[in-house]
């Protein structure tokens, strides 16, 4: 069963380094639509109802990342 517990560890480790990087790509990305939206074109209303829904979408999913990796922080911590 030691393979097993390794292969286990590897993988979680390979998470917890994963998320955050995902979390900083994300954060990257909807600074970008940001800026893009509201202030190269601030005088366009739907680049900016586009940089609200970037937004909107962007904490969502870095929420959902969030509680996704502490769950399986959680579990992790349960079992193994």
């Amino acid at each position: 069963m030691k393979d097993f517990e390794d292969l286990v560890e590897k993988l979680l480790k390979f998470i917890d380094i994963l998320v955050p990087f995902l979390i900083a790509i994300t954060f990257a990305v909807v600074m970008w639509k940001v800026i893009d939206a509201w202030v190269t074109h601030s005088d366009d209303p739907s680049k900016r109802s586009d940089g609200q829904m970037a937004v909107v979408v962007g904490v969502v999913a870095v929420v959902v990342m969030i509680i996704v990796w502490g769950i399986v922080d959680l579990v992790a911590s349960s079992v193994f």
